[in-house]
């Protein structure tokens, strides 16, 4: 069995030590002048992902928390803060199957008081109302996002804004939202300045973006937004 098969059943200590052993994997080909220089092979509507976001929700069930916990964590706490005192709105921008909710409301202290909306592909969304019990009556899937004038509580985005080929209209339209809070985790960036790579995702190769860090904060501010906290959880994600 390969060793990556057996660590959701190792001690923590021993997986920490394999991963620093053994050789990282190349991920990401070159520096291109321009998002649209980089081939685009669309790893996202094919058979394979789809199989492979099953295999994650799946994996929920034999363990219940992510080997990196950061970017769980940190959505449990502001969900959990923001739902003290009444009910919790959450947009999921580009969520997928629902893997965000699904692997922390068992963890939530008021689950029942959170409306989670989903926006993703219709493939997805399938994927993840197979999967809803009676725990999850407030979780709901869109294709499109909502009306502009629907409030919100957290606007939340997990790994999707370096695969636009501009994150800023993106951004600017969530912003409307007004809500009190946006997370944004496993976010490509850098300190450095913006500039665009080939990533190998599902054996397929898309351009992406390292995002500098300062011109999102920069361009978030005149929104209303400011930067409360920065954990990086990997290379080059937050």
């Amino acid at each position: 069995m390969p060793p990556h098969r057996l660590e959701p059943w190792l001690p923590p200590i021993l997986v920490d030590q394999y991963r620093r052993l053994r050789r990282p994997r190349r991920r990401y080909f070159g520096i291109f002048d321009r998002f649209e220089d980089v081939p685009f092979e669309d790893p996202w509507s094919t058979d394979a992902y789809l199989e492979s976001a099953r295999t994650e929700l799946a994996k929920l069930d034999r363990r219940p928390f992510p080997r990196d916990p950061t970017p769980a964590c940190l959505a449990i706490l502001l969900v959990d803060l923001l739902s003290q005192n009444g009910p919790c709105r959450v947009l999921d921008f580009a969520g997928g199957a629902g893997l965000a909710w699904f692997t922390i409301r068992p963890h939530l202290a008021r689950p029942e008081r959170v409306h989670w909306r989903v926006v993703d592909n219709e493939r997805l969304a399938a994927l993840g109302r197979a999967r809803m019990g009676p725990e999850d009556e407030h979780l709901s899937f869109a294709t499109e996002l909502p009306d502009p004038d629907e409030p919100w509580d957290l606007i939340h985005v997990k790994t999707s804004l370096q695969y636009l080929p501009d994150y800023r209209p993106v951004i600017d339209r969530l912003a409307r939202y007004r809500a009190p809070m946006i997370l944004l985790t496993q976010l490509l960036a850098t300190d450095r300045s913006t500039f665009v790579t080939s990533q190998e995702v599902q054996g397929r190769r898309v351009p992406c973006t390292f995002i500098a860090l300062p011109e999102l904060i920069e361009f978030l501010e005149p929104r209303g937004y400011e930067l409360t906290s920065r954990w990086p959880v990997g290379y080059g994600s937050y």
